[in-house]
């Protein structure tokens, strides 16, 4: 299975969501998927430096770069990679950005939210319940049994 992951984290990096982040596309490869993530930035990666810094085996997965402008609070990315992956012809969207969710499920591609917290404002709310209402096959990924109650 081909699984598309899209994640705003800076990679590489030693926050808490980017070390979350590569183990959670490591395990998919481990697990016999080929895995392409598309996070912001410029440039290309450097994939033994990441193998290094976050002590992952030999499995290697894809990580792409993707130009974005802040302004736009990251809306260009998560629809450039969205369009990626289905340039790719991914079976799926692995993602832990509602935008990209959201974009993904109102193609109908099949998708995975990965929720951290609870949409907070009233574009977050909005997105939220745009996922929500999608017909395209989707999973809600909550990190804690006390986010999904």
């Amino acid at each position: 299975m081909r699984i598309a992951c899209s994640s705003t984290s800076l990679i590489p990096s030693e926050t808490a969501n980017s070390i979350q982040v590569v183990m959670a596309c490591n395990g998919l490869t481990q697990a016999g998927q080929t895995v392409k993530l598309w996070i912001p930035g410029e440039g290309s990666v450097d994939f033994s430096a990441i193998q290094s810094q976050y002590g992952i085996p030999d499995k290697p997965f894809e990580i792409v770069r993707l130009k974005s402008v802040p302004a736009l609070r990251r809306l260009d990315f998560s629809f450039q990679a969205v369009s990626e992956a289905e340039r790719w012809q991914a079976d799926g969207l692995y993602t832990w950005t509602i935008q990209a969710a959201v974009m993904a499920a109102l193609r109908g591609k099949r998708t995975a939210f990965e929720v951290h917290d609870l949409p907070t404002g009233s574009f977050g709310r909005r997105w939220f319940a745009l996922y929500v209402k999608s017909p395209a096959p989707k999973k809600f990924l909550f990190i804690t049994s006390a986010l999904r109650d």
